[in-house]
């Protein structure tokens, strides 16, 4: 960017020219004085992150020290970044020390505030990510070593500390997950087949290696192993090879069953982003299954580590045959790692008004707190499962714990109330909700100056004071109806034969 500095030759002609001395004219150790006790820019990135997908926005900090004696009141910021299109740059007050923290031109790059001697200026910038996979983002910041106001020249005694650069890496890595579900509900006992359904997917940006990865089941201690159906045939996926690895006593679990360990088949040994494919797990009962006991573990493992840039890591690592590895693998909270609990209880919802939640209220805008007593099947919930009896559900925000939150707004004044249509969620276990337990899933709604409804004029229907009010109303009503009858009467035309 370039820079045109605002001081002239008359300006540096009076720089040079003193008023304190006999002569009218400093000398040259007073102009050394005065160039001495100048502002010193330092300039650094922070928050740069080592590395990104191709796609959305990163954000990054740009700060200026100031390490001189003197304040420093305008100054040149460039900020260029190469394989990211800018979007903003913003002054961040917060994070900022300056006398005056000022303005920011992000077209021009021209600061104007007052940054003193210590202290720190700090921009926020944000960007949108435009290279591809293996692409640098690259980041320049220049502070000018001048002062563009008030018409000197700053002499920064340092300038090799006024420009900073940093990097990001554009990498698509992948992300694993593994899902696990029961197919149908229970009860299930001694002798019966017992099915699960099994999706593997990659949800980050890049492709995922299969050539090392290990689908590892450990089954529950009253199933045994019987064989794995492809659902979704070809897709060019599947597991493979499936068969008994080894003994949950073995690996730090306190009973005994089968571990299955299973091979991930794909085309070219990748699972492409955004791909996923399901198999079904078949398993017979050897004994009953014991409701809130009886429990199926899964977890991805990779055996050279191909996939260590995985999210998820070190859930992705050779587990099998490290004593307790696989107990403690399944016990992580990542995505790669799943888990259904046999529950043959009925799956009930709760509805209540969130926490906080003021009732009467005049913002039309209602909180409404959801919660079951099982695990669910998250894409089985939906806003249109729903209803409220006046306004509309705008929002549905899983809160984790089993509790989601709904969010009700342009409701009419009075009671509003919030319902699960029955049938409408399925658990892990394939049961579906039942009539839903209702606590307090009501908020009064009522506009702004009036009073709640039904609270007034000794609790009749009609209750509430002011313009608002329905008895204000009424009659209102009533008196339009005598004017306007008079009117006409007053202006009947007569008629004569």
């Amino acid at each position: 960017m370039a820079y045109r500095p605002s001081w002239t030759i008359r300006d540096l002609n009076r720089l040079c020219r003193g008023y304190n001395s006999a002569d009218g004219y400093g000398s040259t150790s007073e102009l050394g004085n005065y160039l001495a006790a100048e502002a010193d820019l330092r300039t650094s990135l922070l928050n740069v992150p080592n590395s990104t997908s191709s796609s959305g926005t990163i954000g990054f900090d740009v700060r200026v020290n100031n390490d001189g004696p003197s304040a420093i009141t305008a100054t040149i910021i460039d900020v260029l970044v190469q394989n990211c299109d800018v979007d903003s740059i913003v002054i961040v007050n917060g994070s900022s020390t300056a006398t005056n923290v000022g303005t920011y031109d992000d077209q021009t790059g021209e600061w104007v505030g007052v940054l003193g001697s210590g202290q720190y200026l700090t921009l926020h910038v944000v960007c949108t990510i435009s290279g591809q996979d293996g692409d640098d983002i690259d980041i320049t910041a220049t502070t000018d070593d001048g002062d563009i106001a008030p018409g000197f020249p700053n002499q920064d005694p340092d300038t090799s500390d006024n420009q900073a650069i940093d990097s990001a890496l554009i990498q698509d890595v992948q992300d694993l997950t593994l899902d696990l579900q029961q197919t149908a509900p229970g009860p299930f006992v001694t002798g019966d087949p017992v099915a699960y359904k099994i999706t593997v997917s990659d949800v980050g940006a890049g492709g995922a290696d299969t050539s090392s990865l290990m689908v590892l089941l450990v089954l529950p201690e009253q199933a045994t192993f019987d064989s794995i159906t492809d659902l979704n045939g070809g897709d060019g996926y599947n597991l493979i090879g499936c068969s008994v690895v080894g003994d949950a006593i073995n690996e730090g679990f306190g009973y005994s069953a089968q571990i299955i360990g299973c091979g991930v088949q794909a085309t070219n040994n990748r699972i492409n982003s955004g791909d996923s494919f399901e198999v079904q797990l078949n398993v017979n009962a050897t004994a009953d299954f014991v409701s809130g006991d009886t429990i199926l573990h899964g977890v991805i493992v990779d055996f050279v580590n191909s996939n260590a840039n995985d999210p998820d890591y070190p859930a992705i690592f050779t587990v099998f045959g490290s004593g307790d590895g696989v107990a403690a693998v399944v016990e992580l909270d990542v995505n790669n790692v799943a888990h259904v609990l046999y529950n043959d209880e009925e799956l009930v919802a709760s509805v209540t008004r969130c926490l906080g939640q003021a009732s009467p209220t005049t913002t039309n805008d209602a909180c409404f707190t959801i919660s079951f007593n099982k695990a669910i099947i998250g894409a089985s919930f939906t806003i249109d499962d729903l209803v409220a009896s006046s306004g509309e559900v705008y929002a549905l925000t899983d809160m984790g714990d089993g509790t989601w939150e709904a969010r009700v707004q342009n409701m009419n004044p009075g009671i509003t109330s919030l319902n699960l249509l029955e049938g409408s969620v399925t658990d892990t276990n394939a049961q579906t909700n039942g009539e839903t337990v209702l606590g307090d899933n009501t908020v009064e709604y009522v506009l702004a100056g009036s009073s709640s409804p039904g609270t007034s004029n000794g609790g009749s229907p009609l209750g509430g004071t002011g313009a608002n009010s329905p008895s204000v109303y009424i009659l209102s009503v009533i008196l339009l109806a005598t004017v306007t009858l008079l009117l006409v009467l007053k202006h009947k035309p007569s008629y004569r034969a």
